[in-house]
């Protein structure tokens, strides 16, 4: 019996392992294994005694691919990746590197942010989408060569980004959601700005309440009705260690009115559906025949979504998560 009990757990534990390894596209990215799955195109892998590590030492200022840290691997387009790695630079230093995921091959197509890096071992975690490419022979690529200094790289990792939520829509009502709060409605039975104030009883639980708000904090929330709860499901993961829900929700608002291009012309339309001085309008419809779903999503998706991404990381991770002092010592 006690074998029985033993060798279960063993199969447990085994697969437990498993699948957190499986969930990291990337072979060797803590460098355990040395140079194992990556290029040999720069730098070396280096070992503190207890930890291993890869370090370049760019000498000289050029093309940022002209020092590169590659790893070969299938890159599936139309998918939004979590690329998450540790990096710093020497003492009393900073530079700044390209991080990102492309084609190894002609074109060289990619999708790579610029990252800063300081003497402070930061963890840094960027979402990439490959709307443009996918292969076989693609690659995550780490792009070091624009400037001089050292670059230190660990604990490297590549995740696919999908939605685990059921019902995300609310198309089946409340499967799969509690009851804790508000109502599920249709949009289509709120034909004018009355309906509106009726329905979006998952902001404010009575009519009344409606007056504790600004203008502005009223379409604030009648946009984050339609796009908060797909941003959460797709990107607040990444931010839940140093932002609350509804921090990173009016976050998105603030990028998306700050720097997002087309947002004016939404928010237009949005003043108007909800003048009581204007005529009454459909709320299925805000620019021409595009629907309200149609219209506030565009401001998130594609180089949208870029660049809402790289802003949120600036004002969400203003300081480092992590504090790790790394010292060089060269030959």
């Amino acid at each position: 019996m006690k074998k029985t009990i033993l060798l279960l757990l063993t199969i447990m534990i085994y697969g437990f392992g498993q699948s957190q390894a499986q969930d990291n596209l990337l072979m060797n990215g803590d460098f355990e294994n040395g140079r194992t799955s990556w290029t040999e195109t720069a730098g070396d892998i280096s070992n503190d005694g207890s930890n291993s590590f890869f370090y370049a030492n760019v000498e000289q200022a050029g093309e940022p691919s002209a020092v590169n840290l590659s790893q070969i691997l299938t890159i599936e387009q139309g998918k939004t990746y979590a690329l998450k790695f540790d990096a710093s630079t020497a003492a009393g230093s900073t530079r700044s590197i390209w991080a990102g995921i492309g084609l190894n091959e002609d074109p060289w197509t990619s999708s790579k942010q610029k990252v800063n890096l300081t003497d402070q071992t930061q963890t840094f975690t960027i979402i990439l989408t490959s709307a443009a490419f996918g292969s076989q022979n693609s690659r995550v690529l780490f792009d070091m060569g624009e400037e001089v200094g050292f670059v230190v790289l660990d604990n490297v990792s590549l995740e696919v980004k999908e939605n685990l939520l059921i019902n995300g829509d609310f198309q089946t009502g409340r499967t799969s959601w509690n009851d804790g709060a508000g109502d599920v409605i249709e949009e289509g039975g709120a034909d004018n700005r009355y309906g509106l104030y009726r329905g979006l009883k998952s902001y404010f639980k009575t009519i009344a309440s409606c007056y504790s708000f600004t203008r502005e904090e009223f379409h604030e929330m009648w946009f984050m009705n339609v796009c908060g709860n797909i941003l959460l499901q797709k990107h607040y993961d990444t931010f839940k260690d140093v932002l609350t829900p509804a921090e990173f929700c009016r976050m998105c608002y603030g990028v998306i009115r700050d720097c997002i291009p087309g947002f004016d012309e939404v928010h237009e339309n949005i003043i108007d559906i909800l003048n009581p001085d204007t005529p009454p309008r459909g709320l299925k419809r805000i620019i021409g025949d595009k629907s309200r779903l149609e219209c506030i999503m565009e401001l998130t998706q594609d180089d949208n979504e870029i660049i809402l991404l790289n802003e949120l990381f600036v004002r969400a991770f203003a300081q480092p998560t992590q504090t790790k002092e790394l010292e060089l010592a060269t030959a």
